[in-house]
């Protein structure tokens, strides 16, 4: 009788975002009310499917959260094990008035499956597009921090009229 062996390779899914780089002195202008886009490139290791399971949440300083689910083209894969995002992220407030910061992360979708056996879980999507919550829901529910926040500095101006 032959022996088979068998190796488990377990990798911990990573996100480290490049840009924007945060700290940064120079703050991100633009006129109250209207869009300002915000880049961001992140680099991710060991994620599985992060077309459908890598989310960008944005925390506001008025106490909202905003998550946005990347397109698909927004991901390339240059590697083995690795892909990188690379996006923009449109914001826009009427009530901000007063230059402050925002913080930028990455969520990693997951569900649990009450069908499989107990401790086991398959990644999938939450839900596209962008939803408003409240700040103190951080922890937004289906998903898990799996990046530093990148802390952003913006300066909206008054509309000229």
């Amino acid at each position: 009788m032959a022996a088979v062996s068998f190796f488990l390779q377990v990798h911990r899914a990573t996100a480290t975002i490049i840009e924007p780089a945060g700290e940064s002195d120079n703050p991100l202008r633009f006129t109250t009310g209207l869009v300002v886009a915000l880049d961001v490139d992140a680099t991710l290791e060991h994620v599985q499917d992060p077309q459908n399971t890598v989310k960008i949440q944005i925390l506001y300083p008025d106490g909202q959260a905003q998550v946005i689910h990347p397109k698909p083209a927004d991901f390339r894969n240059p590697g083995p094990g690795r892909h990188r995002l690379i996006t923009q992220v449109y914001l826009s407030h009427t009530a901000w008035t007063e230059p402050c910061q925002i913080e930028v992360r990455l969520l990693l979708a997951y569900s649990s499956d009450r069908h499989k056996s107990p401790g086991r879980f398959s990644w999938a999507p939450r839900g596209d597009g962008a939803e408003l919550l409240p700040q103190s829901e951080n922890s937004i529910e289906g998903t898990i921090p799996f990046s530093k926040p990148a802390k952003v500095y913006i300066m909206p101006k008054p509309a000229r009229r």
